[in-house]
């Protein structure tokens, strides 16, 4: 299992991101937004400042051969789940999945 990070910004602002973090959580640069149109994640017009497009907040799991498992998007991109819950959902959601026939 991998955990990723995507944002809307440059191959250097993602390079930032990782430096600054305190987990080993890579961080994907989706400049073009390819992602996060596939993942139904991009807010039109969502920059309430610029009126630019951003990418809702939102953690996803996908599977090894990209089919979608679980999401969970916010409204509020300061409201997010923290790493115990990520993890506690991931477990159960990978549990479920491996018990299928």
């Amino acid at each position: 299992m991998e955990i990723r990070a995507v944002i809307c910004g440059s191959a250097d602002e993602a390079r930032k991101l990782e430096q600054r973090s305190s987990t080993q959580i890579k961080v994907i640069a989706d400049t073009e937004g390819l992602l996060i149109d596939q993942l139904d994640l991009r807010d039109k017009g969502g920059n309430p400042f610029s009126g630019e497009d951003v990418a809702r907040s939102a953690q996803v799991i996908v599977s090894q051969d990209g089919k979608l498992l679980w999401t969970n998007y916010s409204n509020n991109y300061r409201v997010r789940m923290n790493a115990e819950e990520i993890l506690s959902i991931t477990k159960k959601v990978l549990s479920s999945v491996s018990a299928s026939p």
